[in-house]
């Protein structure tokens, strides 16, 4: 896959990991556009480290704070794999949902 040095994609997932909304720049990562993602479910996106994935969004909906950027490899459909790295939030605790930035190198 061809990107360019640390591409930015931002995803935003409902609190379940539901994919609600993705920035444009995200068409190339995921192989779909924005609307064809939505509802599709991000964690099966990841091959590896999807615990690690999972229990940072637990620990964020425990009140945690966000800080921890996670390395891991990240699946488009009917593309190869590719290395990211994950930062995960939640720009505002009162609304459902969490903030994904992948950082492709």
């Amino acid at each position: 896959m061809e990107t360019s040095s640390n591409h930015q994609c931002r995803i935003r997932t409902d609190l379940g990991g539901y994919i609600t909304q993705v920035d444009e720049s995200c068409r190339r990562l995921l192989n779909m556009t924005p609307k064809g993602a939505r509802g599709k479910a991000l964690l099966s996106f990841f091959v590896g480290n999807r615990m690690g994935i999972a229990g940072e969004m637990r620990r964020l909906l425990d009140g945690g704070t966000a800080g921890n950027r996670i390395a891991t490899e990240f699946q488009p459909r009917d593309r190869r794999r590719t290395s990211v790295e994950v930062g995960i939030s939640r720009p505002d605790p009162q609304t459902l949902e969490f903030l994904f930035v992948l950082e492709c190198a």
